[in-house]
């Protein structure tokens, strides 16, 4: 079991999608809110090039948490979420 780190953060899922262009004009909702610090969250182990469509242009402050900070979470070491 992951320790919480970061207590009083109180993540919640976005309503609000964003608009992309990949192979057409698509929604993108990432997988948290966190309103304390205005800062969107994804959680993805891998990425592709759709990822990459749906962070390039995104408007708000997004951090992106990949195989690497999985693997930090797992372990206790994760130290930042910006």
């Amino acid at each position: 079991m992951v320790k919480a780190a970061y207590t009083g953060l109180n993540p919640i899922r976005p309503m609000q999608g964003f608009t992309y262009t990949w192979n057409g004009e698509r929604t993108y909702f990432p997988d948290f809110y966190i309103e304390s610090l205005d800062l969107y969250v994804e959680v993805k182990g891998y990425e592709t090039d759709r990822d990459r469509a749906k962070w390039l242009h995104f408007p708000k402050k997004l951090c992106i948490i990949k195989a690497a900070e999985i693997k930090k979470i797992r372990q206790g070491s994760f130290a930042t979420l910006a």
